[in-house]
């Protein structure tokens, strides 16, 4: 029974690994090395799209931050 259950994970595996959605396959047996591979994989795969903000925030909702957290929001 095994052995179908590996064939069959391992097909599912090769037909919808993609370019486009890729599959990761992490190690369960410890969960904070998994849990650190899966960060590590997110940021490498999306380090080169997350870009600074280049405009200038809404200085109306810069003021409704300051009045919700009653706190200095530097802009």
């Amino acid at each position: 029974l095994w052995e179908s259950y590996t064939d069959a994970w391992n097909d599912m595996l090769e037909k919808t690994n993609t370019p486009h959605a890729p599959w990761l396959v992490v190690p369960g047996d410890n969960k904070h090395a998994a849990r650190v591979s899966v960060l590590n994989w997110l940021v490498i795969m999306l380090g080169e799209q997350l870009r600074p903000i280049e405009h200038e925030l809404d200085p109306h909702l810069m003021q409704r931050a300051r009045n919700l957290f009653q706190e200095d929001i530097h802009d």
